[in-house]
């Protein structure tokens, strides 16, 4: 918590622990939900490198399939909530496997782990940091000495839900009455079901022990989840102590477009999720692969050599697909194609258009359909005697005369 780069040391040699905290199933959507899928691509690309280096890597990512908002959302759509928490978890797979994302040896979910949260919550009674009121469980915040330790922030700056039982406004549940309707479990001290903040120290705590190396999750986690994290962990457990915190801010595209643009942003940069962003990626893509084929054998020895432990890294980071060059060059072809909601003899119908207004030495017209083209996305490109099409990013017909005048 140094708030500084610094060498990674495990807490036991050879081995890292490595927990992914609170994948909402209710942002598990598609493609465009941002604010998940940079975790799962960020957090393989850590276990890939680790994993080169040697580590024996144990990666844990929770899913949190039962709090207030599954259950509104299952309400509202008048939806078990345990079938609406399996078909999201299902969709957030999906998208997983489309970005070649390495699974993590464990997904434990809280609905499979209510003994172990039950059990770090009575030992936090045990211990004299939590008590309780009428069956509801709560943190006593000013038993933990170090709260702020994490975020910088302080108590005072929690959302604070009035509560009559509570002892101070600031304590928090970790054990709560459930309502008519919801779903509850036998506990010492009711029917009821565990709250936020507790889940993930009973998870990570019984995959990990107290050897967590590096506790990541999005931004907005850090407070006050992460800091309520950290303070159930020391009061089941003082010895309890994560060496490294990781945190990440927040169609039409392949997904290895959608992984290059996600991993050519630092770690602990905001994700600038654009469209613009997304098709710069899908270029460069498009280049990387078509020229592929073509590359020559380098004359120098040398950058034969740099050119292999390029592969090699590349590889361990997944972003080499297992598909053929020509396989992923097509598949780009499709995107772009989809967006400009054109058929492919639609595109090469114009291309002859273009080639044959050229023989007429009718510049005009055929600048005006490269122009047409290039606005939805399609480039032509004259090679020799032959013209192609590539994806590109889409340009304003006043973008495209400035380029054709310089």
């Amino acid at each position: 918590m140094t708030r500084e780069k610094e060498l990674f040391v495990p807490k036991v040699p050879g081995k890292v622990g490595m927990y992914i905290s609170a994948v909402s199933l209710l942002t598990a959507k598609p493609m465009s939900a941002m604010s998940v899928l940079p975790l799962g691509s960020m957090f393989c690309t850590d276990t890939c490198w680790l994993l080169h280096l040697g580590f024996d890597v144990v990666y844990v990512r929770n899913f949190t399939d039962v709090d207030d908002k599954i259950i509104a959302k299952a309400n509202m759509r008048e939806e078990n909530i345990f079938t609406l928490a399996n078909h999201s978890i299902g969709k957030f797979h999906d998208d997983m496997c489309v970005l070649q994302c390495l699974a993590p040896k464990h997904e434990p979910r809280v609905t499979s782990h209510i003994e172990q949260i039950i059990s770090m919550t009575d030992e936090t009674i045990h211990n004299d940091s939590a008590y309780v009121v009428d069956g509801d469980v709560y943190f006593s915040l000013d038993k933990y000495p170090n709260f702020g330790c994490l975020s910088g922030n302080s108590r005072e700056e929690l959302l604070v839900t009035p509560d009559p039982k509570k002892r101070d406004p600031y304590d928090f549940a970790l054990w709560k009455a459930s309502k008519p309707g919801e779903p509850y479990w036998d506990s010492p001290w009711g029917h009821e079901r565990p709250g936020w903040h507790i889940e993930c120290s009973a998870m990570s705590s019984h995959y990990l022990s107290i050897q967590c190396d590096i506790h990541g999750g999005g931004r907005d986690l850090i407070f006050p989840h992460h800091e309520n994290e950290i303070a159930t962990s020391w009061a089941a457990c003082q010895a309890s102590k994560v060496g490294y915190w990781v945190h990440i801010d927040n169609e039409f595209y392949h997904p290895l477009s959608l992984r290059h643009y996600l991993m050519s942003v630092h770690f602990r940069s905001p994700v600038n999720y654009s469209t613009a962003n997304l098709d710069n990626a899908s270029e460069a893509d498009f280049y990387i692969y078509l020229g592929k084929p073509k590359q020559h054998l380098p004359l120098i020895q040398s950058l034969i050599e740099i050119e292999k432990v390029v592969k090699e890294v590349l590889s361990i980071l997944g972003l080499l697909s297992p598909l053929s060059y020509t396989e992923v060059v097509l598949q780009l072809k499709e995107k772009a194609l989809d967006r400009a909601n054109m058929e492919e003899d639609q595109v090469m119908d114009l291309i002859g258009k273009r080639t044959q207004a050229r023989k007429e030495r009718d510049f005009s017209s055929s600048d005006q359909i490269r122009r047409d083209l290039a606005a939805k996305g399609i480039a032509l490109m004259d090679v020799g005697k032959e013209t192609i099409w590539r994806p590109c990013v889409p340009h304003k017909h006043e973008d495209q005369a400035l380029l054709t005048l310089s």
